[in-house]
Formats: C-alpha cells, sequence, structure tokens
C-alpha cells in the first residue's frame, strides 16, 4: 500500500510484519490496563452482574436455569471456565480483559487494510485502549465488552462481504452478529445496519441484494429468535420483563436524559460541567453532519467510488442505527431517567464513531495528497502555461490551500488533546483503582472485596437456617450459599412495618460503606434501636441484626 507523505501526520514507517507485531502489542497493552485495575479489588459487581454469575454457575452443576431479562451468551462462557475448575466470578475480569484487547487488535487490523495513514491505526487503537469509559466498563461484570468485541467482527465482516461478496465472508457475519445478539437484544442494531447496507450495495442485481439479506437476516436471527421464544413460553415475554409498558417521554426530554450520557459515555464522561456542556453539543453537530454524510453518500454512492468510502458507511450506519434504537428502547421502557446503567449502554457506538472520523480523516488527507501530485491542479507537475494563469486565481488557490492546511492543523490538534486527556484519566482511574479511592470508583464492593469481607466471613461461618435480607443482597448471593436473600425496603417506614410482619429469626445484614446506599433513606443507626430486632454482630465493614424471637 503506498502511503501518503503529509507534514501533518507522518507515517510509521513498519514492515507489515513489525506493525502486526505492533498491533498484537497494543491490545496486549489494554489487555493488562484492563487487568492492572482489577488487580486489587478484582472487576466491579451489581446485581445484573451476579445474575449472570448465578446462572453460570447453575449451568456448571448442569442446570440450564438462565434469566430471560438478559442474553444467554455471557453465562455461557462464564460457566466453560467450570470445565476448567475456576469459578465463574473468578473468570469475569479475564474475560473481559481478553476480550478488551482482542477489539483492540481487530480495530488495528481492520483499519490496516483501508487508512493509509498508519499513525492514524496507531492512534485508534490508543483511544480504544485508553478510552476512560470502554475501560471502566471492561472493567466490570457485564457483557457490553464481549458484545462490542461481536459487534466490531460484525461491522469488519460487513465490510469485507461488500467488499469481495464471498459467500464465507456473509456466513461468519451472520455468526458473528448472532453472537451479539445472543450476549445483548440491543444486537438487533447490527442486523439493521447491514441490512440497510446490503440494499444500498452498488453493482449488484436487487435479486441478488435481497437475496443476501435473506440469508443474512435468517443466519444472524433465528438464534436469538429462538431463545426469546423460549421466554415467552416459560415467563411470558419474550426479553423477560415487560419493556414496552410506559408512555413515550416527549423528544426534548428524551434529548435532556439521553444525549449527555450518549456525550459522556462515548467521548468525554469526566468534564466539568461547563465542559460537558459544550462537549454535548459537539456530539450533537457529529451525529447530525455523520448522519447528512452517510445518507447523501449512501444515495450517491456508485461502484468507482463504493470502495474507498465503505468502510466509512459501514461504521456510519451501524452508529447512527444503534444510538436510534438505542433511545427508542430507553424511550419506550420508561428508562430514560431512571436507569443507573444507562450511562454504559451507549458505548458499543464508541468503536464506531471513533472509526468514522478515523475513515473520513484519512479520506481527506488522501484527497490533499492527490491534489499535489505531479500533474493535478496544484501539484508540482503544472505545466509553465497553467503557472502563469491569473494572479487572482493563484491567490485562491493559495488561500484554498492553506485554509486545508489550516484545518489539518486544527483537527490534528484537537484529536492530540482528546486522546492526551483520555490516556491521563484512564491512567490515573487504573491507579486510583488500587488506591483508597476504590471504594468509589468501583462503585463499593467489588469481587475481591467481596471475598476478604468480614461480613461475608461471618455470614459463611454461622449456622444462618432462615431468610436473609441485606442492602446489598448481590454481595451474598455471589459468595455465599444461603438458601433465601432478599433485598431491604428502601424507606424507613416500609422497613418497620416488614420488621414487625417478619419471622422470627430472619437476619438483616448491612454493609457500612457501599455504593448501593444512596438508594435508602436510612443507614444502620436507623436500625440499632428498631423495635424487634437484636444486634448479633457489629464488624468493620457492616453490622447484622436479627428478628428477636417473641417480639411481636
Amino acid at each position: 500500500m503506498t502511503k501518503y507523505p503529509t507534514r501533518y501526520l507522518r507515517c510509521l514507517n513498519f514492515r507489515a510484519d513489525q506493525f502486526t507485531l505492533a498491533l498484537v502489542a497494543l491490545g496486549l497493552l489494554g489487555t493488562v490496563l484492563i487487568l492492572f485495575r482489577q488487580f486489587s479489588y478484582g472487576p466491579i459487581l451489581d446485581s445484573d452482574s451476579v445474575s449472570y454469575i448465578v446462572g453460570a454457575r447453575l449451568l456448571s452443576e448442569g442446570e440450564f436455569v438462565l434469566s430471560a431479562d438478559f442474553g444467554p451468551l455471557y453465562p455461557i462462557l462464564l460457566s466453560a471456565a467450570g470445565l476448567f475448575v475456576f469459578d465463574p466470578r473468578d473468570v469475569v475480569g479475564p474475560l473481559n480483559a481478553a476480550a478488551f484487547g482482542l477489539t483492540i487488535f481487530v480495530v488495528g487490523w481492520w483499519l490496516r487494510r483501508h487508512v493509509e495513514s498508519r499513525f492514524l491505526v496507531v492512534f485508534a487503537a490508543l483511544a480504544i485502549a485508553f478510552s476512560p469509559s470502554l475501560t471502566w466498563n471492561a472493567s466490570g461484570g457485564w457483557p457490553e465488552q464481549v458484545f462490542i468485541l461481536f459487534v466490531t467482527l460484525s461491522l469488519f465482516l460487513a465490510d469485507r462481504y461488500l467488499g469481495d461478496g464471498r459467500s464465507s465472508s456473509l456466513v461468519w457475519l451472520g455468526v458473528f452478529t448472532a453472537l451479539a445478539c445472543l450476549t445483548r437484544y440491543i444486537g438487533v442494531a447490527v442486523v439493521a445496519a447491514v441490512v440497510l447496507l446490503l440494499l444500498f450495495r452498488p453493482g449488484a442485481a436487487l435479486r441478488d441484494r435481497m437475496k443476501d439479506c435473506v440469508v443474512y437476516a435468517g443466519v444472524s436471527s433465528v438464534p436469538v429468535c429462538l431463545w426469546m421464544l423460549r421466554n415467552f413460553l416459560t415467563v411470558g415475554e419474550p426479553t423477560g420483563v415487560d419493556r414496552f409498558g410506559a408512555v413515550f417521554s416527549p423528544p426534548l426530554g428524551v434529548l435532556e436524559a439521553v444525549l449527555p450520557r450518549i456525550q459522556g459515555a462515548i467521548f468525554l464522561g469526566f468534564l466539568t460541567e461547563e465542559f460537558q456542556t459544550m462537549a454535548t453539543t459537539l456530539t450533537a453537530v457529529y451525529l447530525v453532519g455523520l448522519g447528512i454524510a452517510v445518507g447523501v453518500g449512501l444515495i450517491r454512492s456508485q461502484a468507482n467510488s463504493w470502495s474507498s468510502w465503505r468502510p466509512f458507511y459501514v461504521v456510519g450506519v451501524f452508529s447512527l442505527t444503534f444510538i436510534a434504537l438505542l433511545v427508542l428502547a430507553l424511550v419506550i421502557g420508561g428508562s430514560v431517567y431512571a436507569n443507573s446503567r444507562l450511562p454504559a449502554y451507549p458505548l458499543p457506538a464508541y468503536i464506531p464513531l471513533l472509526l468514522s472520523a478515523v475513515f473520513a480523516l484519512d479520506r481527506f488527507l488522501v484527497y490533499r495528497w492527490k491534489r499535489n501530485l505531479p500533474g493535478t491542479s496544484g501539484g508540482a507537475g503544472m505545466t509553465r502555461a497553467r503557472r502563469r494563469q491569473g494572479h487572482g486565481r493563484r491567490r485562491r488557490t493559495h488561500v484554498r490551500e492553506g485554509g486545508y492546511n489550516l484545518l489539518t492543523v486544527i483537527l490534528v490538534t484537537m484529536l492530540s488533546l482528546w486522546l492526551s486527556y483520555n490516556v491521563v484519566t484512564s491512567v490515573r482511574h487504573a491507579v486510583l483503582a488500587n488506591a483508597y479511592y476504590a471504594e468509589v470508583y468501583n462503585l463499593g464492593y467489588a469481587s475481591s472485596k467481596f471475598v476478604r469481607s468480614d461480613v461475608i466471613h461471618y455470614i459463611t461461618e454461622a449456622p444462618v437456617d432462615g431468610l436473609v435480607v441485606s442492602n446489598a443482597s448481590y454481595a451474598l448471593r455471589v459468595n455465599t450459599d444461603l438458601p433465601e436473600l432478599a433485598d431491604l425496603p428502601k424507606s424507613l417506614d416500609e422497613t418497620r412495618e416488614w420488621v414487625a410482619n417478619a419471622e422470627d429469626g430472619t437476619w438483616i445484614v448491612w454493609f457500612y460503606d457501599h455504593w448501593n446506599n444512596y438508594i435508602f433513606d436510612y443507614r444502620a443507626g436507623d436500625l440499632q434501636g428498631m423495635e424487634g430486632l437484636e444486634p448479633i454482630a457489629d464488624l468493620s465493614e457492616g453490622v447484622i441484626f436479627r428478628i428477636a424471637e417473641g417480639a411481636k
């Protein structure tokens, strides 16, 4: 591949094999960064994480009891650890770290096939490896990182099939899309985006395009459709819960609630409030501009220009489709304002939006390079007669060239500052994740801290027989074998009423410093003098009560 010279973006002139090793090194760097963040406290865990881990444990024991609220693939991957005598809880971190590193490698491998500047390839890989939002998410017990890997592979294969038209590429595209759908239901955005791209593919007969859509949709959708049929037959809902019971929110309210979170998750989520407002505005402008560019490009695309802009269309169409379906799902599901996991939901669009910017910048630089080739307008090979054209025309040309150069400098400077900010922020968070700040940054108890908790040790060794209620019941569910667990009521009045009607011998476990406490309007001190409760143990990380016998 011929590399273009440029004053502002100099290529990294590695040989092909050396550059492959460089991509492998960048992937390993991403994996090490995620593992380092989990070194002291393990991956972040919440109630969703525990559902995956518990489901994986049941699978390891031969019981196919998976929650219909989530796709089945992630707990299946965790349960495979049972073959190697590992608990699924201990596999969450390495699995996500490996998926993160593979994603970086796949992105680099894809870019090197289309992007002229290897500098931009390395830039994109570093922008993924040091993304504060992506690294935070990959450090938790959630399936998003595995989902992002399958989405990236699907888009890579979509680009390859639209280029070579091989049946094997179409089949593998359907397989990885099916894996994405089985990981998260929003994987349907990949199906919608690829079908749209197949329909707009230039140079192919309409009959062939329709046939490709049918084959792809069948391979990619049948597995998740069978899973949803299973859910409907067992729990009465295709996705486990009624996600369509809410009333549509006003469009302005949706933008006010969702757009800042999209900005925070995808670009700069750790800015001050003033800069977040500016970044949100830039995000909206970028999305509108991307929509116009992709729409006009697809409508006017021809076979001769399709190959050079094809990767841009692939990532652009998916980004817009994913965000549109995500907003629609959040609005219909009524979780626009209340869902605490909302900032993580737009993350799968981070890499496609990043790649759309990289592909567009590369095309711009190629355009600038070609204008300076000998024999072209403005190039060194201009004839004497053309050089003698009017002074006014030369002045306009110089002004235009100066504008292009200034725009290049501005773009490179902005991207460099953005990457530098992400590197500093990501490294800082990685260090803090292994220091005193871990309780806040890791959202309270992570897996290793659960294991070391004196509350968990006390519950494990105590003769508990009956119901245990806690402000963080999933902490007990993932680390103990207690037969009955439930959550405490969120308000103090409801808790008093519950204590008055609870059975004798019921245990109440309150973790002192847990992130989940913000949803309660009371603390452990409010339970101390509550009638009918007797303290059992006051430990460094929590307090345990029991419903006194004969109190009622």
